[in-house]
C-alpha cells in the first residue's frame, strides 16, 4: 500500500493504491485528515460514471456489482449510483465527477487506485478509481488473471474512507491491502468491513437522528421560500446543493434541476444560506417571507478555486520561513450561541506552507464582550494551517478577530456580524 499526500490549501487529495505482492477502530480504520478529523462524504448517496475502456468483457456488470455489495449492507445508508458510461478519462483531476475507469499507472505494482479530495473539515469531495493496465484483467474468476470485482469492491471501500488493513488476521477482509492473480475473495464482504461502512454511515433506525420534518405550527402563519442554485460561472443548475436558513430549522436539497422548496416557514426576515461541494458557499440577508406567499431566492455559486502547485518541489515544511498568511473564511454571520471554525493559512512567498509557526488571536475589549475565539493561540500543522473556532455571545452588532503569525507581518482578519 502506498499512500501519498499534497497538502494544498483547499481541497487536499489522497492517493489510495492496492498494492501486489489513521485511525484504527475495532477491526477497521477510517482515513482521517491531518488534525485527526475523520474523512467521509457529505451525502449517503454518491454517483459514480464508469468508463470501461481498455478493461476486459463484462468489466461494467462486475464494477456494478461491487457497488452493489457496499449498498446492500442494511446495517449503513450510504448508496453508491450507477451514474451511467462514459468517455472521460479524468481519473486524478478534481472535478466533482467522480470516475472509475482503466489506465495506465506508473508503478506496475499498483492493481488500482483511488484518489480523493477533502475539505480541511473532513468533508470528502471527490473520488476517482483507476485499474493499471499494466496488469493483466478479467471478470470471470480467471486463475491468471486479476479479478475486477475483486479489487473494485476493495477500491469502493477507499471512496468510503475505509483505509487498507495489513495484518495476517485481515486477510479475510475486503480492505486487506494486497491482491493476487485469481483472488476473488474481496468480492464479499466480512463483517469488519461492513462494521466499517456502518460506523462511517448508519442506517437511520428508530431513535437515531430522524430526519426532522417541519411542520406548521397551529396560528401561525407562514410562507414559502423557492429558488434555483446555479454555477455562477458556466451557468448551470448545481444538484445535491443544500440551502438553510441561519439556524438549520429550514433546510432544502436542490433536486437534478437545482431547484429547491422550503414549505410552512413562520413569516418574518431572515438569513439563508446556500452550500454545495466544490462552491464557495453563499449567504443572503435580510429575506422577507410574507405569509401565505411564496418568496422567490436564487443563488449562484462560485467554484472552489484549486490553488496550482509551486512549479518546484517546496522543502520540508518545518524547513519553510513563514512570510505570508491569509484566513478563510475572511467573513462570517452568527447567530447567539452558534460558532463556526476559521482556518489561518501560513505559507511562504512561493506558497509552501509552513509548518510549527506560532499563530495567536487578538481580541480588542469590545470585541471581547461580543465574541469568544479559542484557543489563545495554536501551531501550524504539516499544512500550514491552525484552526480557530469563534462563537457569537450577542444576538445583534459587530466584531472582528485579527490574527497575529510569528515571523509575518500579515495580521489576517475574519468580520463577524452578528444575528438572532
Amino acid at each position: 500500500m502506498t499512500k501519498t499526500r499534497w497538502n494544498y490549501i483547499i481541497p487536499f487529495i489522497v492517493i489510495i493504491a492496492l498494492n501486489l505482492c489513521c485511525l484504527k477502530i475495532y477491526g477497521f480504520e477510517v482515513s482521517t485528515t491531518n488534525s485527526g478529523k475523520e474523512i467521509k462524504w457529505k451525502k449517503d448517496t454518491v454517483t459514480y460514471l464508469i468508463n470501461t475502456t481498455d478493461g476486459p468483457s463484462g468489466s461494467l456488470d462486475a464494477l456494478l456489482a461491487s457497488m452493489q455489495t457496499w449498498t446492500d449492507v442494511d446495517t449503513s445508508s450510504f448508496t453508491f449510483v450507477d451514474g451511467g458510461t462514459t468517455s472521460k478519462n479524468s481519473h486524478g483531476e478534481q472535478d466533482g465527477i467522480n470516475i472509475i475507469d482503466f489506465g495506465v499507472i506508473k508503478d506496475e505494482g499498483v492493481l488500482g487506485q483511488n484518489s480523493f479530495w477533502f475539505y480541511t473539515s473532513g468533508e470528502m469531495i471527490d473520488s476517482d478509481i483507476r485499474f493499471n493496465t499494466k496488469n493483466t484483467w478479467s471478470t470471470d474468476g480467471s486463475s491468471d488473471k486479476f479479478d475486477v470485482q475483486n479489487v473494485g469492491t476493495h477500491e469502493l471501500g477507499h471512496s468510503l474512507s475505509l483505509e487498507d488493513l495489513y495484518d495476517k488476521s485481515d486477510s479475510e477482509k475486503t480492505m486487506y491491502g494486497y491482491g493476487s492473480p485469481g483472488d476473488t475473495s474481496q468480492r464479499t464482504l466480512h463483517q469488519d468491513d461492513m462494521d466499517g461502512i456502518t460506523y462511517l454511515y448508519p442506517a437511520n433506525t428508530s431513535g437515531q437522528n430522524p430526519t426532522p420534518v417541519v411542520l406548521p405550527t397551529p396560528g401561525v402563519a407562514t410562507g414559502t421560500l423557492a429558488g434555483f442554485v446555479t454555477d455562477n460561472d458556466r451557468r448551470l443548475r448545481v444538484a445535491g446543493a443544500t440551502v438553510r436558513n441561519q439556524s438549520g430549522m429550514f433546510t432544502a436539497t436542490t433536486g437534478a434541476d437545482g431547484y429547491y422548496q422550503i414549505d410552512n416557514i413562520p413569516a418574518g426576515s431572515y438569513t439563508f444560506i446556500a452550500l454545495a461541494t466544490g462552491y464557495t458557499l453563499k449567504t443572503v440577508t435580510g429575506v422577507t417571507l410574507t405569509a401565505g406567499e411564496t418568496a422567490t431566492l436564487d443563488f449562484a455559486l462560485s467554484a472552489v478555486v484549486v490553488p496550482t502547485p509551486p512549479p518546484y518541489e517546496c522543502p520540508d515544511t518545518l524547513e519553510v520561513m513563514a512570510t505570508s498568511a491569509s484566513v478563510d473564511p475572511d467573513t462570517l454571520i452568527l447567530a447567539k450561541g452558534s460558532s463556526e471554525e476559521v482556518t489561518i493559512i501560513v505559507t511562504d512567498n512561493d506558497g509552501c506552507t509552513a509548518e510549527g509557526v506560532k499563530v495567536t488571536r487578538k481580541l480588542s475589549s469590545a470585541n471581547r464582550k461580543m465574541i469568544n475565539v479559542k484557543p489563545l493561540s495554536a501551531k501550524t500543522d504539516a499544512s500550514g494551517q491552525a484552526t480557530f473556532t469563534i462563537r457569537s455571545k450577542k444576538d445583534k452588532g459587530k466584531a472582528d478577530v485579527k490574527f497575529s503569525i510569528g515571523g509575518v507581518k500579515d495580521k489576517p482578519k475574519v468580520k463577524i456580524a452578528l444575528t438572532k
